[in-house]
């Protein structure tokens, strides 16, 4: 960590001296206190992204995901039915995809909101399942009294499929 701070500390003397010296050549009528200011923010800005970059190119920047004691079963998505689909998580709608397994609903997200986990909710568990009061959301009630809501594409599609499975699960 402490060769980033170096590298950041010698991007950011090197773009505030060449800065200064841009602006004092190229706006002469203007103090040369307000150009410094102003060279130094820039300068700091620019080595600041320059150095994440390349510590994110490197792989040293990582998204820390949470730990979980016991490793998810695989499931094969490629074989079941489903369609993209955005779960509400509070206020965030988290982009994934939406599955028919044969005895649960399954939403898997994409690979940028991999730090949620699979939502999974069996047929027999669910009460209801209704259309939004949002534009393309459905609504699925569980028998816990949990509410989850999903925006899909054809949604009137998705609450039949799932009222079929619940009905054939009972």
């Amino acid at each position: 960590m402490f060769i980033g701070f170096v590298l950041l500390c010698i991007i950011w003397l090197m773009l505030s001296a060449f800065g200064i010296l841009v602006g004092m050549v190229f706006f002469p009528n203007v103090l040369i206190t307000d150009v410094k200011i102003f060279a130094i923010t820039i300068s700091w800005f620019i080595a600041f992204f320059i150095v994440m970059i390349h510590y994110h190119r490197q792989g040293r920047i990582h998204v820390a995901l949470p730990e979980t004691d016991e490793p998810d079963e695989e499931l094969d998505y490629d074989a079941h039915m489903g369609g993209f689909a955005n779960h509400v998580v509070g206020k965030a709608a988290k982009g994934g995809h939406l599955y028919f397994f044969p005895d649960m609903l399954v939403f898997h997200p994409n690979k940028n909101n991999m730090q949620i986990k699979d939502w999974k909710l069996p047929y027999k568990e669910i009460a209801s399942v209704t259309l939004g009061k949002a534009e393309k959301s459905i609504c699925i009630k569980s028998k816990s009294g949990k509410v989850d809501y999903f925006f899909v594409n054809r949604r009137a599609q998705w609450v039949n499929g799932i009222e079929t499975r619940m009905s054939r699960a009972v």
